[in-house]
């Protein structure tokens, strides 16, 4: 491959192409001093349509990627399948230079393992406490991972780990009730309603924890609690 590969995710910095570096034939602009100077224009030029896609571009927006998000081995492909895909129908390559490409992406992926840069289990693990912090139950955790391409036996492993608290120095497992409350603080449903629900409100409140991934028994319980119950506890 023409892309050299580094072994830390931080250090990921991939040669430049032609169409980055600063105009040449930026105008000369006069600081406040009067003096004429040659600098790049404000706004960078554009990249260049139609650019030929071929193995050491499609290592390039690799690297591009995972140097600007946390990701997985799914979506990691899915992304470069789609510009292979995006290359093929501009015409700026044949069938078979994209049937090349896309087996490509197996070995494109396997480094970015190997060197840290892609890490499923990690990656997972973030997302499921980003979720629970905003009141999702286990059930949409589980989902979501899933379409991330999450591998099951990680899913299961992550849905068994008990959920640790958000505070500073909180640190307690909490349980499904405790999250649960949590998204209907969030978004002022329940007992968190500034005024007592109608039996309308009731059905939504219950409806919203259940979409976003509570037991009902749970929600139905948290549909019929007042303000004075959550003070009391």
């Amino acid at each position: 491959m023409a892309q050299k590969w580094r072994s830390t995710r931080q250090g990921t910095k991939s040669a430049t192409f032609p169409h980055e570096l600063a105009d040449e034939n930026t105008q000369a602009t006069p600081d406040q001093s009067g003096d004429t100077s040659t600098r790049p224009s404000a706004r960078p030029p554009a990249r260049p349509k139609g650019m030929k896609l071929d193995s050491a571009r499609l290592d390039r927006l690799a690297l591009d990627y995972v140097a600007r998000y946390a990701t997985t081995s799914v979506k990691l492909q899915r992304y470069l399948s789609r510009k292979i895909m995006e290359a093929r129908h501009a015409d700026s390559i044949d069938e078979a230079v994209a049937s090349t490409l896309n087996a490509q992406i197996a070995d494109i992926l396997a480094r970015c393992v190997t060197l840290g840069y892609v890490n499923d289990r990690a990656w997972a693990e973030m997302k499921a406490s980003s979720l629970r912090a905003s009141g999702y139950g286990d059930r949409r955790v589980r989902d979501n991972l899933r379409s991330n391409g999450i591998a099951r036996d990680v899913v299961e492993d992550i849905s068994l780990t008990p959920h640790e608290g958000t505070g500073e120095d909180e640190r307690e497992a909490e349980s499904p009730m405790d999250i649960a409350l949590r998204f209907a603080r969030r978004h002022r449903i329940g007992p968190f309603r500034p005024v007592k629900e109608n039996e309308h409100q009731i059905h939504q409140t219950i409806g919203k924890l259940v979409r976003a991934g509570h037991p009902y028994d749970i929600a139905h319980k948290i549909s019929q609690m007042s303000a004075t119950d959550i003070d009391e506890n």
